[in-house]
């Protein structure tokens, strides 16, 4: 079918992105984009191309081709595209930009309810309800400053990173 060639190279890339196999990926990505493509797959390559290039440590071409995305894409990339972008920004250490992102993703429609397909794949999603004290950053005292409702959602996150780690016993193993 000649008239899905595209969408085939576009689900191609995927595939080998999907796999790890970033540098052939890209490639294929890159390609892609050379010739003129409908704007829905060139929005889904650049933003695979930018998941290429921020899994190889390259920060400033991963945000350029988050900018090349232009137009709106499905609700889950729309979600995994702002979580990409903060997580640029945040290794950049430009934080302020990324709350201001997030903030304007939140306007636009994109909520933390869009986040729930990342939790479909066994990615754990936690919404952190809104706490006035966190915003200044710095030191915070977690029984004196943050809310009730903020401090139970910490500690659910803490549990699932602890979830991450092996459990020992309380006991050394005998020795033979």
């Amino acid at each position: 079918m000649p008239h899905h060639a595209d969408e085939a190279q576009l689900l191609e890339g995927g595939l080998y992105l999907s796999l790890g196999m970033h540098n052939e990926a890209g490639r294929r990505f890159e390609a892609l984009l050379k010739d003129p493509v409908p704007s829905g797959v060139r929005n889904v390559a650049w933003f695979y191309l930018a998941q290429v290039w921020y899994a190889r440590g390259y920060l400033d071409k991963a945000g350029m081709a988050l900018a090349r995305v232009n137009g709106r894409m499905s609700p889950e990339l729309e979600a995994q595209k702002e979580l990409l972008l903060g997580n640029v920004l945040i290794h950049q250490g430009k934080y302020d930009e990324a709350v201001k992102e997030y903030e304007e993703a939140g306007q636009r429609g994109v909520t933390p309810g869009s986040f729930d397909s990342l939790a479909h794949r066994g990615q754990t999603v936690v919404e952190v309800p809104f706490d006035p004290h966190l915003r200044p950053g710095g030191v915070i005292d977690v029984k004196g400053e943050m809310a009730r409702a903020t401090r139970r959602t910490f500690l659910r996150i803490a549990a699932s990173v602890a979830g991450f780690f092996a459990s020992r016993p309380d006991e050394k193993p005998e020795q033979p």
